[in-house]
């Protein structure tokens, strides 16, 4: 009786440190799940930041262009007014000349 409680001690002392070496490896394992989860956290929140920092960027490039566009226009309209300006100055010239080639 005396050997067989001996083997179940055993037994059990073996079972018991198969049960805690499962339970080191199971605790290293959900370190490393928990640290590439938080890596990928990491990295999911870095590449909202970069898409949101390229989104503004490109909605500042657009008013950027939009600004450009408009001073474009303007510079157009201004030459078209200064033009008819030219024009009619010349006309102005042109009949002051002739006035004078008759007088």
């Amino acid at each position: 009786l005396q050997d067989q409680i001996v083997s179940l001690q055993v037994t059990l002392q073996n079972a018991r440190a198969e049960k805690l070496a499962e339970l080191e490896d199971a605790r290293v394992r959900s370190k490393s799940a928990e640290a590439r989860a938080s890596d990928f956290a990491q990295l999911w929140t870095d590449a909202k930041r970069a898409r949101d920092a390229d989104a503004a960027a490109l909605r500042s490039a657009q008013a950027d262009a939009r600004t450009a566009i408009a001073d474009r226009d303007q510079l157009r309209a201004t030459i078209v007014q200064l033009n008819a300006q030219l024009a009619a100055q010349a006309a102005t010239a042109e009949t002051m000349r002739a006035e004078a080639e008759r007088a």
